[in-house]
């Protein structure tokens, strides 16, 4: 798979309500929240986008979401591209793959993107994004060139009940 310039996020937003309304996670579209995606959204432990690699092994696929994958709950995540904001970029491709540890994975795209860090804007833009839906374990590896601490940054959008983000009573 490429990378291609950009992407109709609007497209995007109206696939992942099409497929959690489909999935039931709401009833109505007015009961859905779309935003921005999250690093705890997959596994990571903060909302700060930084990975440590450094017990990692470079030049080797090294895994980004908890070791037994994030499992998607009553949303739906699309993942269209890539950022990093270190001064030494580390992450030079990412596989996504969905399925529990040690059953059949199915792999939903693997992307390569070094060129991207000749750019003063380190950002690329997948040629299709990578969608999990309700229910599924999500599985991200990142292909590192060195071991160390990476500012990879995932861009992606969330769709899921807005009582899950907006509390009763707060709106």
């Amino acid at each position: 798979m490429y990378i291609k310039k950009a992407i109709d996020v609007s497209a995007l937003d109206e696939e992942l309500i099409r497929r959690a309304l489909e999935k039931k996670i709401a009833r109505r579209r007015e009961d859905l929240i779309v935003r921005d995606l999250k690093p705890t959204d997959i596994g990571l432990s903060n909302d700060v986008w930084t990975e440590d690699f450094s017990g990692g092994t470079a030049n080797s696929w090294n895994r980004v979401t908890p070791s037994s994958g994030k499992d998607v709950e009553d949303k739906i995540i699309g993942i269209y591209g890539v950022a990093n904001d270190a001064s030494t970029p580390l992450t030079v491709g990412l596989r996504f793959t969905q399925g529990a540890e040690g059953r059949d994975v199915e792999v939903r795209g693997e992307y390569f993107f070094q060129e991207m860090y000749v750019k003063q804007e380190p950002k690329a833009v997948f040629s299709e994004p990578v969608i999990f839906e309700d229910d599924e374990t999500m599985n991200i590896y990142a292909y590192i060139r060195a071991t160390g601490t990476d500012g990879l940054i995932l861009r992606g959008r969330v769709v899921e009940p807005a009582s899950k983000v907006v509390g009763k009573g707060s709106r």
